[in-house]
């Protein structure tokens, strides 16, 4: 694989990093802001919202922020699937309705 071919790579992972923090919460934006904050990363301040710039970040901090994403993915799905299991049980537990 030439140089060029890895630096695509990582553009098109760095751009699915960027996709996938783009569609969190704001519970999940403020976590990782702090770790964007604890890597001295430069943050741009706008009225629409904070910018950082992936292509300059060094491996561990992306690293980690692939860890926070995989974690809190993990944990949506973890939530949503005891919540089918709680309507699921709310079902079999409610009083039938005479007809």
């Amino acid at each position: 694989m030439t140089n060029q071919m890895a630096n695509q790579m990582t553009i098109i992972q760095l751009n699915k990093l960027q996709s996938t923090i783009e569609g969190l919460d704001k519970k999940h934006h403020t976590r990782i802001l702090r770790i964007l904050y604890d890597a001295n990363a430069v943050l741009n301040e706008t009225k629409s919202g904070i910018y950082v710039n992936l292509t300059i970040l060094p491996q561990t901090t992306i690293d980690k922020l692939q860890d926070y994403l995989k974690y809190a993915l993990n944990q949506e799905e973890c939530i949503q699937s005891f919540e089918t299991q709680i309507n699921s049980y709310k079902l079999l537990l409610a009083p039938e309705q005479p007809n």
